[in-house]
């Protein structure tokens, strides 16, 4: 759309109008030093959840997960599939995530983290029921094609939501984090249940076809 007052197209106009800022931020992003200030931004929140959030007795402590995440799950009891277990996850992946990056998120999000496990396809379905009815949250079975099964249901914490005309709003942002974290806990003994009845159900009727694992996608706008 083009600006009436300018005759330019709206999208140049605003970066004409913040050229400075964005070569700033394009050079910052061009020279990767995004990454590494991504990460000691994950670090900052995980020091946030472990001073903020009462775990349960039988809880381990929030920790980094191999791809970048903070993971946090029961010590025995949600652990399925040899030696991987179901978790809490939260993803900060970088906003400016592309095509050619293996992460295609945008925001942030907490997750339940379901690794492949036979009655995992089960196990998923019925977390419509727990699934909390609010904004942000999302569910695998309204999204086959573009949600992960993984990662079956979870909430957005989107970043634009904590911009401020000063800055971003980093304490608010984490306090949804955490927030968003004790939701989940609050639906520890729900999820007990759902794993034990998927369990007995599995054990009862003959295996169904694994679900594949697609690469998790982009949000839609």
């Amino acid at each position: 759309m083009e600006s009436q007052q300018s005759g330019l197209p709206g999208p140049l106009e605003v970066v004409l109008k913040n050229v400075c800022a964005v070569r700033e931020v394009y050079d910052y992003i061009k020279s990767g030093a995004i990454n590494g200030d991504l990460i000691s931004f994950r670090q900052t929140l995980l020091t946030h959840l472990r001073q903020s959030l009462q775990m349960p007795d039988d809880w381990g402590r929030p920790n980094l997960g191999k791809k970048d995440e903070i993971l946090m799950r029961p010590n025995t009891k949600w652990m399925v599939g040899g030696k991987d277990g179901i978790a809490i996850s939260i993803l900060l992946p970088s906003p400016t995530a592309d095509e050619e990056e293996d992460d295609e998120d945008r925001d942030a999000s907490v997750n339940l983290y379901v690794p492949s496990w036979k009655p995992r396809e089960r196990f998923t379905t019925s977390l419509r029921s727990i699934l909390p009815k609010s904004e942000n949250w999302v569910f695998l079975g309204d999204d086959p094609e573009g949600i992960d099964p993984g990662y079956p249901m979870g909430k957005w914490i989107r970043y634009a939501d904590y911009a401020t005309s000063s800055g971003f709003d980093t304490a608010r942002f984490f306090e949804e984090i955490t927030q968003t974290v004790n939701e989940f806990l609050r639906l520890e003994v729900e999820i007990d249940r759902l794993i034990e009845e998927a369990k007995r159900a599995s054990t009862a009727s003959p295996s169904k076809r694994p679900v594949g694992q697609p690469r998790r996608p982009r949000k839609r706008r």
